[in-house]
């Protein structure tokens, strides 16, 4: 593992430590309990990597997980 310099994680830095090392597992962080609670800004950066490595129904069954979540007043009834 890496070694990294907690003075240097400043601003920027940080999101983009976070962003490189989820795209490294992201199925990991992709199927948590956390995912949900992630704020629009920072999904629509990890949805836009080219090197997002994960089967696309996982991000989508997660995106509408999400969705759902954002969005409380949504049946989850597909019939509706």
């Amino acid at each position: 593992m890496e070694k990294i310099d907690l003075k240097k994680l400043q601003g920027p830095n940080i999101l983009k430590l976070l962003i490189a090392k989820i795209c490294e597992e992201p199925e990991i962080f992709f199927k948590s309990d956390k995912f949900i609670s992630l704020k629009t800004p920072l999904l629509e950066l990890l949805l836009k990597r080219d090197d997002l490595s994960l089967d696309e129904i996982v991000i989508w069954d997660s995106s509408i997980k999400w969705c759902f979540v954002q969005n409380s007043n949504v049946s989850q009834d597909p019939a509706q």
